[in-house]
This record gives structure tokens, sequence and C-alpha cells, in this order.
């Protein structure tokens, strides 16, 4: 077989042969352990990024100060969010996706930051990179 290594014995073969029979055992028990926690972290941060969602759609717009162009602004941060509700998206991406001018995502962004349904994070800039916004209610 091998240089100078002689051939197992039947009984270190059995040995050998469980050994790895545990060792395969153990990693797929890790491997099923690692994906139910995936899945179980997963679920409470969607839970509350739709619970949100729910909500604001239930707020009376009139009453809360927004403009139909607030509304679509804060539909495209909450469809870029990520689990947490933080979102990075530059001011031309959201002039794209709304179709509102330069001034018009300004004035939104200022008015959903007043009534408190974004926080800024970060402030963005030319050499700061982007803003940061957390969505909210």
């Amino acid at each position: 077989m091998n240089q100078g290594i002689p051939e197992p014995t039947p009984e270190q073969a059995a040995l050998i042969e469980q050994a790895q029979r545990a060792l395969n055992t153990q990693q797929v028990n890790a491997q099923k352990a690692r994906a139910k926690a995936r899945r179980q972290r997963d679920t409470g941060g969607n839970r509350r990024r739709w619970q949100t969602f729910n909500a604001f759609c239930a707020l009376d717009k009139k009453a809360a100060g927004l403009r139909p162009a607030d509304l679509a602004l804060w539909c495209v941060l909450f469809r870029h969010a990520d689990r947490r509700g933080v979102v990075c998206l530059a001011q031309t991406k959201m002039q794209e996706y709304t179709g509102l001018s330069r001034s018009g995502v300004k004035y939104s962004l200022a008015r959903l930051l007043e009534n408190g349904h974004l926080e800024r994070l970060k402030r963005g800039g030319p050499n700061a990179g982007l803003a940061a916004y957390k969505v909210g209610l």
C-alpha cells in the first residue's frame, strides 16, 4: 500500500470508520443548527420591517402633513432598506426611482425627517459618502 505503513487491522479499520461516521454526524448536526439559527434571525427582522410598512400605510397622510412625493420617496427608501430599516441610497437614485426633481427629493427628505418618518444616521456629502437613514413611522 504506502511506503512502510502497514495495512490497518480489521479492528483498527472499524474504529476509523466509526470515527468518520461520528464526525460526519457532528458536521451535519452543526449545519442544521446554523440553518435553523439563520431562519430564526431573519424572521424577526422581516416581521418588524413589514409591521413598519403596514403602520405607515395605515397613517392618515393628510394629518401627518405628507404629500404624494413624500409617500413615493418613503416607499423607495423602504424598498431599499435592510432588515433593520437602514438605507444608504444616493439622491440621484432617489430621483430616478421616484421621478422627482433634485429639489423635490431634498424637500421630501426634509419633510420626512421633520415628521419623524425618517431618522438620519449619517450625513452624506462629496467627501463623506452616502447618507444613511433609518426608515420608521
